[in-house]
């Protein structure tokens, strides 16, 4: 047991105000499906208030905090080839997503540009140091590994 409970929150923005209050101290997504502008304000206040957030692959892999790509483009600069499940919120072209069928992304042009596509962790400004880094890398692996 790593010593950490769920805290349910809706919202991204909730979610992040949790963490600089000190209510919580990751917030961690394992889905994409969401979009840039639901994550890019909280982020800001997060990381104006000295916490970071991320995308998931990275920390999972290495426990590298990436940044997704906040930058205007016609595709989406944060696609992974063979890492992205084609949902009904990511399609480009609704017609593309076929319900019950799980669709492995090889083609950028099939998602939207500006979603977020790779889940994300967020950490609070009191968990920034390594022992909390690794204390939910280590959680969040053996949950994986379960599952």
């Amino acid at each position: 047991n790593s010593g950490m409970n769920m805290v349910l929150s809706l919202a991204s923005g909730n979610r992040v105000l949790m963490l600089v209050e000190g209510k919580a101290g990751a917030y961690i997504r394992d889905t994409g499906g969401f979009c840039k502008w639901d994550t890019s304000g909280p982020q800001a206040v997060l990381e104006a208030y000295g916490g970071v957030m991320a995308k998931l692959p990275e920390f999972l892999e290495n426990k590298d905090m990436v940044s997704y790509t906040h930058l205007k483009s016609p595709l989406n600069l944060d696609f992974c080839k063979r890492s992205v499940g084609l949902t009904l919120s990511n399609a480009r072209d609704k017609k593309m997503f076929i319900p019950g069928l799980d669709s492995i992304v090889t083609d950028v042009h099939l998602v939207k540009e500006y979603n977020c596509v790779q889940g994300l962790v967020a950490l609070a400004p009191t968990k920034m140091e390594e022992f909390y880094r690794n204390a939910i890398h280590s959680a969040m692996n053996n949950i994986k590994k379960d599952s």
